[in-house]
């Protein structure tokens, strides 16, 4: 074997772990640049139902709100209603008085 020969394997065989590597650092950099974009993605999705709950919370208070309103405007009708009958009782006492006074005469 000749001294010639002998480089030429052992660069032959540099060059295959040279290209091995390369392959191997180009396999981990594509892995890591798919693992990044999951994570964008995973956050860009986290950040989207954090604001989803957000407008969850908002339409559910806001519902609440008007439900509270609603049973407000409830009870003041229920109030004003008894407030009336309870005039027009007054009244047909009244009424009734003064009929009863009048017979009386």
């Amino acid at each position: 074997m000749s001294v010639a020969s002998g480089r030429t394997g052992t660069s032959s065989r540099h060059t295959k772990c040279s290209s091995a590597s390369r392959k191997s650092a180009a396999a981990e950099v594509a892995a890591n640049k798919a693992t990044l974009e999951v994570q964008l993605e995973q956050e860009h999705y986290i950040k989207e139902l954090q604001r989803l709950e957000v407008e969850a919370a908002q339409l559910k208070a806001k519902q609440e709100a008007e439900n509270a309103e609603r049973q407000v405007e409830a009870a003041q009708l229920k109030a004003k209603q008894e407030a009336e009958k309870c005039r027009e009782t007054k009244s047909a006492r009244s009424q009734a008085q003064r009929t009863r006074s009048i017979g009386d005469y």
